[in-house]
């Protein structure tokens, strides 16, 4: 009972309980209230940052270390092609099919 309390002290202060009766008015200002509360409302717990601001340095985080994987991904793919490449100068030129005359002079 006192989480609950706790949790709902807040919405007491903003006037939204006292809204009940008209469920319209009551949404909207708890919608309102939520809004604040997860945009601008320091918290001392996420080292007065918002909410917002906690989740969107984590989804940066993420997309910052799917990049280093895939630009990991892209060298490791460019060395192997020059390991090819390199292999491929070395090895002598195959005569054309046209040029040796493989098939005879039917062709």
């Amino acid at each position: 009972m006192d989480m609950f309390k706790r949790q709902t002290e807040p919405l007491k202060m903003n006037n939204i309980f006292l809204q009940r009766d008209d469920v319209n008015t009551f949404n909207r200002k708890l919608m309102d209230y939520l809004i604040w509360y997860n945009t601008q409302r320091l918290n001392k717990s996420l080292n007065n940052l918002t909410p917002i601001e906690i989740f969107s340095n984590i989804i940066w985080s993420l997309k910052c270390m799917q990049l280093e994987h895939l630009l990991a991904k892209i060298s490791i793919i460019r060395y192997n092609i020059s390991i090819v490449d390199n292999y491929l100068r070395k090895v002598p030129p195959v005569p054309s099919v046209v040029e040796g005359g493989y098939y005879g002079s039917n062709y």
